[in-house]
């Protein structure tokens, strides 16, 4: 079916949603998905937020080896992205409703509401006035829009 998505998907880039956190075996879901063309999976690392999964997070990255991007995703804020990014070895980060500044359920990320300070802190961490300017934060649109 996921073959079926990518083929209609005509040549968009591919991000395949957390419900890979559901696999019973990641590595082998890796390298299915890496075989079907997707191009990043969004994932925490088959815990409740990223930052407790840092450690699976850390072997797909090493296991994806650049073929497919793993984007780390849940529970991720300007406290612990840092962690997340040095523990994983992650390039890029997906940021929801815990840094919204408003329009968000604080319930749709597990956390409690975000406001823009944090969204700032955050923002200016990865780089996108530093250090880290190769780094990409991938942000969902119910926060922005």
């Amino acid at each position: 079916r996921t073959a079926e998505l990518i083929e209609a998907a005509g040549g968009a880039s591919i991000t395949f949603h957390r419900a890979f956190d559901s696999t019973p075996a990641p590595l082998a879901a890796l390298e299915t998905l890496c075989e079907l063309g997707v191009d990043r999976i969004l994932t925490s690392g088959r815990a409740s937020r990223a930052e407790d999964g840092t450690e699976l997070l850390g072997r797909l990255q090493q296991a994806a080896a650049g073929r497919i991007g793993i984007l780390p995703g849940g529970g991720i804020n300007h406290e612990n992205c840092r962690q997340i990014i040095e523990l994983s070895g992650a390039g890029e980060i997906h940021v929801g409703s815990a840094v919204c500044s408003s329009g968000s359920s604080p319930e749709a990320a597990g956390l409690g509401p975000g406001d823009a300070a944090e969204t700032r802190q955050l923002v200016e961490w990865m780089g996108f006035r530093g250090a880290f300017a190769s780094r990409s934060t991938h942000a969902t649109s119910a926060c922005w829009g």
